[in-house]
């Protein structure tokens, strides 16, 4: 097969890069791993959650959301300002200053604009009825609360970005995935070797974008990078996580930077299956509204 962008990975990413290069004019392959029922990647496992800086929420916010979707009017609700300097400060903070200092500035300083074009593409936004509150008769969200969120979570976020994609003729392949990448004499990538149902595909492109997540889903990986008893913890999100792209990478000469020896591990119930705990409804402990004790009327936590 020929294309001139080959996207590997059908999560938010993978979507975004295939229709931000067909709005270009290119001509676009999107390789999804999973089959269509459970496509998305970890996108759908999220709540579709935007951490936005703006300064005005009447007119930089409130305009993007969706009114049908919002819990009150939009003229009731007050969402509290989220300055540039406050989310660069939150997430130097938080890694306790190992964030990347300008790939954070690229993250602040795009974060509007990217829920702008999300909007423009035909994505529809509401706000997190855990983030607010009522204060003097109307509805607000208080500062560094999560102000955005996509209608019907991250599979309402997926499923819209799928319909849009399939609506700009993006050509969309499932259940296939890439196994290796094609690099020509120059050194250059041209390509994607990739399997499906029917066998090895050859995807000769221009330019191909990885966009097929982490190694998650990768009880080996997860030893590898992550020490001993990675191997045997649950999985919250989707099981075609395995990896491949970094090891296609890895493979031709790409550099390993940043952190693998660390991750974001949600808690999800003991009951819960090895993998995809969430798509059967053993979602994460969230203690929102109250205080919790145990059987002997105990706090244990500091809510």
């Amino acid at each position: 097969m020929t294309c001139d962008v080959v996207v590997v990975g059908g999560g938010n990413a993978g979507l975004v890069a295939a229709l931000d290069s067909a709005n270009r004019g290119a001509n676009v392959l999107l390789l999804e791993k999973a089959p269509k029922e459970r496509r998305g990647g970890n996108s759908r496992f999220t709540g579709g959650v935007w951490r936005v800086a703006f300064d005005d929420d009447k007119k930089e916010i409130l305009p993007l959301l969706d009114a049908s979707a919002l819990p009150a009017p939009l003229e009731s609700i007050d969402i509290a300002p989220y300055p540039k300097d406050d989310f660069y400060a939150d997430m130097m903070r938080v890694s306790q200053g190992l964030s990347d200092k300008r790939w954070t500035e690229i993250l602040v300083d795009k974060s509007l604009p990217t829920l702008g074009w999300m909007v423009e593409q035909g994505v529809r936004f509401t706000i997190p009825g855990y983030s607010i509150v009522k204060r003097g008769g109307r509805m607000y969200v208080p500062p560094r609360t999560t102000a955005v969120e996509s209608v019907n979570l991250g599979e309402g976020l997926v499923e819209m970005l799928y319909g849009i994609a399939e609506a700009r003729k993006v050509r969309i392949l499932y259940d296939t995935a890439g196994q290796s990448l094609i690099v020509n004499a120059d050194g250059d990538v041209c390509g994607v070797m990739a399997r499906s149902n029917e066998g090895i595909i050859q995807v000769d492109a221009k330019s191909v974008i990885l966009a097929c997540g982490g190694f998650e889903a990768n009880p080996e990986m997860r030893r590898r990078y992550l020490g001993e008893g990675w191997d045997l913890t649950k999985l919250r999100g989707t099981k075609y996580n395995t990896g491949d792209g970094l090891t296609m990478a890895l493979a031709i000469g790409a550099q390993a930077s940043g952190h693998w020896g660390g991750c974001h591990a949600s808690v999800v119930s003991e009951d819960s299956p090895m993998v995809e705990a969430e798509a059967v409804g053993c979602i994460r402990y969230s203690y929102l509204y109250c205080i919790m004790v145990n059987v002997n009327g105990e706090r244990f936590i500091d809510e």
